[in-house]
This record gives structure tokens, C-alpha cells and sequence, in this order.
């Protein structure tokens, strides 16, 4: 039966021009890729382009606080988007079953980081309060930085998420869920940063919250995508959610590079 399915995943890579591992195939997987990838730079820009709008003194508080809450933010990103390598070689294996397990301790992994990643709060009002920078900045890095930091586990859980089409090279996923996100916050950064419609203005504050509407929308796209009926038929996505402790330690060692191997999963 695995041979069955690993030949089916086969024939799933395979692209029009025939060939197993064409030039062609990478191309496309790595193009919605990189379509979702500008997508979120441009966001992160306009993001950050509002408040300098709105008053100096966001605009010179946004980038740092939200570089160091982006620092605090990459070892757990990494942890969580370790599931891609194990979702990928069960998919090579046909192992189902297994895939929906990986992605499962992800999200696992991701809930957990989204609640541990809540200590840095402190840490990070520490460094911004001695890093000499003007009070009136400092202020608005802190007001950023906490949304930011309160708002993290959506994106790790979107991530999570993602990894069940990513690992399998089905970007094309990955990148309307993306899409529908940046365009979420894009227009929740106008609303919020100025208000009008019954949102009053919020400043820097509006645009940390926005950040965290458009993880919101992005992770609400793919739960969507991932648990529909051909996923629960054919992955039983709905059935593997329990944690499986063995298979996060394998994914914690590995990405930390405590413990080198061989063979990635068993």
C-alpha cells in the first residue's frame, strides 16, 4: 500500500514538461513562493509607512520594535516551521497519517511558543528602556512591540498550518491564504492607525493590533483550507490531533541541533 502511495506523489510532482525533478517544478513551487513572500514585504512596509504618517515619533518607534520583537519572534518560527522537513518525508513515504500527526505537533509547538514567547514582554521593555532613546519613542516602541509579542502564536500558528501544503511543495495555498492576510492588515493599519467608522485613532498601537488581524486572517484561510472534506477524507487531518510527544522532541532536537542523525524521521 505505501508504494502505491509513494507512486501517487510521484506522479503528483511530476509537472507538465514530464520530467521528475524539472527545472520547471522548482520554479514553480519557489514563484508563489516568492509571490507570497513580496506580499508580506509590502504589507510590512505599508505597515510601517502609516504611523510615519501619522506622527515622527512612530515612525522612528516602529522599526525597532518591531526588529526586536521579530528577534525574539525567529527561534520559535524556525521550531515550528521544522514540520515542513517532516511533513515532506512522510509525503515521500506515503505515509499519511503521518503527515497530519507532523502538522498537529506543530501547531502543538505553536501554541506552546505563542504562551512561552509572552516572557520576553519584560525583557523587551528592559532593552528598549535602556537603549537610550528619546522617552516619547520609547513609549510607542513598548505600546508596539507588546502587540506585536501578545499577537505572535497567529502567525506561528499559521505556520503550523502551512506546513501541511508547503512540505508537500503546494505553495499555491500558502500564498492565497498569505495574500487575503497582507490585504487584512494593509486595510486594518489604515483604520485603525487614523480610526473613522466608530474605530477611534489608535496610532502605533492600531498598527500592532492590525498585525495581528492579518495573522488572524491568514491562519482563518488556511484552517479552512486544511480541514476541508477532501483533507479530512484523505489525510484524516481531523483524526491525529492528539500530542504525540516522541515525534516533538524529534522536531525540538533537530531543529536546535542538539542531536544529529541520519535519517530525519523513522
Amino acid at each position: 500500500m505505501n508504494k502505491i502511495l509513494q507512486e501517487k506523489n510521484k506522479q503528483e510532482y511530476v509537472q507538465l514538461s514530464g520530467k521528475e525533478g524539472y527545472v520547471g517544478e522548482i520554479l514553480t513551487v519557489a514563484f508563489l513562493l516568492i509571490i507570497s513572500m513580496a506580499g508580506s514585504t509590502v504589507m510590512q512596509f505599508i505597515n510601517r509607512m502609516f504611523p510615519a504618517h501619522y506622527s515622527t515619533e512612530s515612525m522612528a518607534a516602529c522599526v525597532p520594535g518591531g526588529i526586536l520583537s521579530l528577534t525574539f519572534l525567529c527561534f520559535f518560527m524556525g521550531l515550528v516551521n521544522y514540520s515542513n522537513a517532516f511533513v515532506s518525508q512522510y509525503s515521500g513515504k506515503g505515509q499519511r497519517a503521518n503527515i497530519s500527526r507532523s502538522v498537529w505537533q506543530a501547531v502543538w509547538l505553536a501554541i506552546a511558543s505563542g504562551i512561552i514567547i509572552q516572557i520576553t514582554i519584560p525583557i523587551g521593555y528592559f532593552i528598549i528602556g535602556h537603549a537610550g532613546h528619546d522617552p516619547a519613542v520609547a513609549v510607542l516602541e513598548k505600546e508596539y512591540f507588546f502587540w506585536l509579542t501578545v499577537t505572535a502564536a497567529l502567525p506561528l500558528l499559521g505556520n503550523a498550518l502551512a506546513s501541511f501544503y508547503t512540505g508537500r511543495g503546494r505553495t499555491k495555498y500558502t500564498m492565497i491564504a498569505n495574500l487575503c492576510g497582507n490585504a487584512v492588515c494593509v486595510l486594518c493599519s489604515w483604520w485603525f492607525i487614523f480610526g473613522g467608522a466608530g474605530v477611534p485613532e489608535m496610532g502605533i498601537k492600531g498598527a500592532g493590533i492590525a498585525s495581528g488581524f492579518g495573522a488572524l486572517a491568514t491562519t482563518s484561510v488556511l484552517l479552512a483550507f486544511v480541514f476541508s472534506k477532501e483533507n479530512r477524507t484523505k489525510y484524516r487531518i481531523n483524526k491525529f490531533w492528539q500530542p504525540n510527544a516522541e515525534m516533538i522532541d524529534r522536531m525540538v532536537r533537530f531543529r536546535s541541533g542538539a542531536w544529529k542523525k541520519i535519517k530525519l524521521v523513522k
